[in-house]
């Protein structure tokens, strides 16, 4: 059976001679980094089961390397971090990127060999179950699967722990902050479990839906949902709305919410403050025409074409939440009134989302 390997990443070199010999004695396997842009170097051939990482550190601290790790090696292996301060600030910021636990310094020998085999045991508690059912599932599917409904769920049982740990001396505006953290993690699963939900739904999707739906003033309920996400991020002065008609559509206004609001999302998550996400609603000929243009970074108009379910885009370069299913849920919405999803390229950067809905009588 091979070695649990540990990837202590610590700029103090008597703490790492220490920990590095209790961590051998231990039975574990080792490597050492005394900063950021060393272990990122180190993680191609040592590739560690779990990281014990200290904040401040020369070149690249703690947090930057955390962030770069995650987004470029590893979203899975855990992640504990090693600070000399025990203020709230250093762990809440840990904690909100995602870390999987925190000590605090001078740490004894026993805290971190238990810590680690907690994290670990926990980590298999976590993927276990959702590896049973992912061999019975396409590969693509079940990695991203696993990666997004368990950073909520680790974050949840961290910060339950940091309320359980610290229920005697916390002050209620710490006890507001972890559960706000806590509240925006259960919302991010239960987004994903609906939009799950609606895409599985649109596979077994026939006209029925279609011919008892109502009719639905378009315009209206584009304007609604565009304030309502630009509103999300701060964003409002960005907004620029251009709804010269006003079309009634054979869809419900919950299909026609479905449809635009991933689309919209998309605009604003992948641009930055700043730059304008300009809407558009027009008639040509019979055909009402939806675009969404925004000036982001985020892929080009053929990636986008070609897009399949399941799928994200640069994963390397941005952080992305979801499963990635946004753009085949519109584009089957868009299809129940014999519409379609295009994508173009807006110069000199950013994504033109053009929606195009033939208009009935």
């Amino acid at each position: 059976m091979s070695k649990i390997k540990v990837f202590l990443v610590e700029d103090e070199q008597c703490l790492v001679e220490t920990l590095q010999e209790i961590l051998e004695l231990n039975g574990f396997d080792t490597m050492v980094a005394f900063d950021g842009l060393e272990a990122l170097a180190k993680c191609v051939e040592f590739m560690p089961d779990i990281i014990l990482c200290d904040i401040m550190m020369p070149r690249m601290d703690g947090y930057s390397f955390f962030n770069e790790f995650r987004e470029t090696i590893s979203s899975e292996t855990p992640f504990i971090f090693l600070t000399a301060k025990s203020e709230y600030s250093d762990i809440r910021k840990g904690m909100s990127l995602g870390a999987d636990d925190y000590l605090v310094k001078p740490v004894k020998g026993i805290e971190v060999i238990n810590a680690i085999k907690t994290r670990l045991l926990r980590q298999k508690q976590i993927l276990s179950p959702e590896l049973k059912r992912v061999e019975r599932l396409e590969h693509a599917i079940g990695l991203i699967t696993m990666h997004e409904f368990k950073n909520p769920l680790t974050g949840i049982i961290g910060f339950l722990d940091l309320i359980k740990v610290n229920i005697d001396t916390i002050d209620k505006e710490n006890l507001k902050e972890y559960l706000s953290y806590i509240e925006q993690a259960a919302n991010r699963i239960i987004n994903l479990l609906t939009k799950v939900t609606t895409w599985h739904q649109m596979q077994k999707i026939d006209n029925q839906l279609v011919e008892n739906s109502s009719r639905s003033e378009l315009s209206g309920i584009v304007e609604q949902i565009a304030q309502e996400i630009a509103k999300k991020y701060h964003r409002l002065n960005d907004l620029t709305l251009q709804l010269k008609v006003n079309p009634s559509i054979d869809l419900s206004p919950e299909l026609i919410k479905s449809c635009f609001s991933e689309l919209i999302d998309n605009a604003f998550k992948f641009s930055c403050e700043g730059d304008l996400v300009h809407i558009s609603v027009s008639s040509e000929k019979s055909t009402c025409i939806v675009k969404l243009a925004d000036n982001g970074n985020r892929t080009n108009a053929t990636e986008l074409m070609e897009y399949q379910p399941f799928t994200q885009f640069g994963k390397k370069i941005f952080e992305q939440q979801g499963l990635g299913i946004g753009i085949n849920i519109a584009r089957s919405i868009a299809g129940l009134v014999k519409g379609e999803v295009e994508f173009l390229n807006n110069n000199p950067r950013g994504i033109i989302t053009k929606v195009s809905i033939p208009l009935t009588v």
